[in-house]
Parts: structure tokens; sequence; C-alpha cells
């Protein structure tokens, strides 16, 4: 029995094994449907959003050219427009050019255009920022005067309101709003206790003896907090300047005293008074003035060439008796020569060619004046001292 079983089992498996190749068939044939029918359905989908996308750029790009078309109308009807008017108005022995509509519509520039244009502006602005500055550009001379300055008389003067910011009033407001407040009211109905008098006092006593002890570490810190604190000579003097003239800037200035260098130094070499006494303070013009007439009473005439002039430097910024003073250094390239009244030479050789270092003073006006055209000026420059600090050999 138990062999007639296991044969029987043997055949039952033979036949299952036989069968599950047919199953395999029929599910990769099924899986092979599924996918071309999802492939079929892919390609449907994208074909409908190619068409849909197709359309929609049609629909917007006819939408422009129709906007297009419709303002090109309109442009040429309001030019036909414009031109039957200009017709009528010149009448019947007008010409023909003139009647005829102009049907060229404006362009925009382009790219190109526009890069062109920028690039103008730019070198123009390069070239006034790097050109020299003519003579006329004096930093002491300045436009001439027309007449002195007239400032208003106090009955002339007129009151005007300001209109209080957003942020005050609303502060102003937080104050009063706080002030009526309970709290703040007993808060400041106690500060007159003898707690708060007590701190006063204690405060009032601390005070006092930090300002007048003797002990050397107090007065390092004391003088620390005032360098800290106190403003610099420098800084007041173009503090003043800038409230004497708001547009006053540094290397303009620097360059205007550049051009002056060689009109006040030629000036003083050749004797020429008048010009010294347009450029100077009083108390220079009496200096230069008595050297000249000394150089003129000993019969030497110095060879009054510059080769060579430096640019100007700052050196230092001061207050003199409450006027700014701006004090610069300079060089100049200048012929050691002194001739007789003959024209012989005297002194040095007309080939000995020296550096001479300047230091110059200059000293601001304290007001403007009216220039010849009505207009304000600024307060000009005078040169308060000039110092030769110093030579040496080239040639």
């Amino acid at each position: 029995m138990s062999s007639l079983r296991a044969l029987s089992r043997a055949l039952q498996m033979r036949r299952s094994f036989s069968g599950a190749p047919k199953q395999a068939d029929e599910a990769a044939a099924a899986a092979r449907q599924a996918a071309e029918q999802a492939k079929a359905a892919i390609a449907e989908k994208a074909a409908a959003a190619q068409r849909l996308a197709q359309d929609t750029v049609k629909e917007l790009f006819g939408r422009r050219s129709s906007e297009s078309s419709d303002q090109q109308q309109q442009q040429q009807q309001e030019q036909q427009g414009s031109a039957q008017e200009a017709a009528s108005a010149a009448g019947p022995g007008g010409s023909d050019e003139k009647s005829r509509p102009n049907r060229e519509a404006p362009t925009k520039p382009g790219l190109l255009d526009r890069v062109r244009s920028t690039a103008t502006v730019v070198i123009k602005e390069m070239v006034a920022a790097v050109s020299a500055e003519t003579p006329s550009t004096s930093a002491m001379r300045g436009a001439p005067k027309g007449g002195s300055l007239k400032t208003a008389e106090t009955t002339a003067l007129a009151h005007h309101s300001v209109a209080e910011p957003a942020w005050q009033k609303q502060w102003r407001e937080l104050q009063n709003k706080l002030g009526s407040h309970p709290l703040f009211s007993r808060l400041s109905s106690h500060l007159d206790q003898q707690v708060l008098t007590r701190g006063r006092d204690v405060a009032g006593s601390l005070r006092e003896r930090w300002e007048t002890s003797d002990s050397p570490l107090v007065h390092r810190l004391q003088d620390a907090a005032d360098s800290w604190s106190q403003e610099s000579e420098g800084a007041a003097a173009l503090r003043e300047i800038r409230a004497r003239d708001p547009d006053f800037d540094m290397v303009r200035f620097l360059a205007r005293v550049r051009a002056d260098v060689p009109v006040i130094i030629g000036a003083y070499l050749r004797g020429e008074a008048d010009v010294i006494r347009e450029h100077c303070s009083p108390e220079m013009v009496e200096r230069l003035t008595g050297i000249m007439a000394a150089t003129a009473q000993s019969g030497q005439v110095p060879d009054p060439t510059l080769l060579d002039t430096s640019d100007v430097e700052l050196v230092d910024l001061k207050l003199s008796e409450e006027a700014p003073c701006v004090v610069v250094q300079f060089t100049c390239q200048q012929i050691n020569c002194a001739r007789d009244s003959h024209g012989n030479v005297v002194d040095g050789a007309p080939d000995d060619v020296h550096r001479v270092y300047y230091f110059w003073a200059l000293q601001q006006e304290a007001e403007g004046y009216m220039g010849t055209d009505g207009t304000y000026q600024p307060p000009r420059w005078q040169l308060r001292e000039m110092m030769i600090r110093g030579m040496h050999h080239l040639l």
C-alpha cells in the first residue's frame, strides 16, 4: 500500500511540474499586454499636452500680433490726422513733403545704443575729473567782488513754523498718557523722599571726590576720557570751514592752491606788489613787500623762472584767532641766479637749478561776498605765512 501511495504522489508532482510552464507563459503575456496599454496611455497624454501647449502659444502670439497691429494702425491714423492738420494749416501752397504722412513708427533704442550713450557719459565725467584746473579757479582770488554782503536786520526776521515729525508727536502723546497713569504719579510723588535725597547726596560727593582727586591713576583716566570725548583742533577747524563754506572740498581746494603757486612765487620774484596784495593777508603783504623793496634797493634781480611745481600736500589744520588755517607743503624747481641792472650774473648761475621746499599757511576769511554777477561767493582764502624750509642742488 505504501508503494502505491508513493507512486500516486509521484504522478501528481509530475503533473504539477508539467503545468507550471504554462502558467508562467500566461503571466508573462498578461504583463506584456499591460505594459503596452500603459505605454499607449502615456503617449496619448503626452500628445494631448503638446497640442495644448501649441494652442496656448499660438493664442498668446496671436493676441500680441493683433495688439501690435492695432497699435500700428492707431499710430498711422494719428500721424495721418496730424499730417492733414499740417496740410490744412499750410494752405494750398504748402509742399507735398509736409503733407505726406510719416509712416515710420518710432523705434526704441537698442542695447548697443544704450551702451554707447552710457559710455559717452562715463567718458565725459572721467575727462572732467582728471582735467587740469585753469588758473581762473583760484583758491585765493575767487570771483571779482561786486560789493559787501549785507545781512538782514532783526526787524526783517520772520517766524517760520516747522511741522512736528510723526514719531515726535507719538512720543509726546505717550509721555502724556504715562504721566497721567496712577503708577507714574505715585512714583513721581515719592521722588522727594529721604532715600532718593540721600542717594543724590552720595552721588554728588562721589563726583566731587573724583574731580578733586590727586591720584595719578585718576588723572590718567580723566585725561583718557577727555581725549576720547574732546574734539581735536583739526576737526574743529574743518567744522568751521564747512560752516563758512558748505561746499568745501579739500581735494579741489589743494588743486586750486597748486594753480596759485606759480602766480604768487613768480610775483614775489619779479617784485609785483599788486599781485601780492591780491592774494596775501595784510601782515604777509607788509613782510613780502619789505623783502622785495630791499632786494630792489640792493640792485639784484632774481631769476623768476619756475621749471616745475609739485603737488600740494596737506600738512595740518589749525585754528588761529578763531579763524581756520590750512597748512600745506610743496616744492618748486627754481634757477638760483641773480643779475644786476645790466644783466650781469652776480650770484649763482643760469644753469644752477635748485629744488626749494615751501610751507604755506592759508587762512579763510570770515564772510563771503557778492560777485559782480549778483551771486553769493564763499569766503576767500589768504596767504597768511610762507616759509622756505630748505633747498638742495639739482643740476
